[in-house]
């Protein structure tokens, strides 16, 4: 896409397809900027350095609610046992 020419790595490295290629996560984004960095050589170096700040970026997944949940309700168990002592 003619777009991310524009791109600078800020851009790169909130552009969701390019995240999910930097993780190594979809195949089809990881094809698809294979063949883009292969087509556009010149983005080299902003590639990489987008990478770089996607990997240091790595947040925990999110929980759902019902694990969020038992963690909570686990925790109350844990310290009412530990009062009770």
């Amino acid at each position: 896409m003619e777009k991310y020419l524009q791109y600078q790595i800020e851009d790169f490295a909130q552009e969701q397809s390019f995240i999910n290629w930097a993780r190594d996560k979809n195949k089809e984004d990881i094809d698809f900027w294979n063949q883009w960095i292969q087509d556009h050589p010149t983005k080299k170096d902003q590639i990489e350095k987008a990478k770089k700040v996607v990997l240091a970026l790595q947040f925990e997944e999110p929980k759902n609610i019902a694990q969020k949940e038992d963690e909570i309700w686990n925790k109350i168990d844990a310290n009412n046992r530990s009062s009770e002592n």
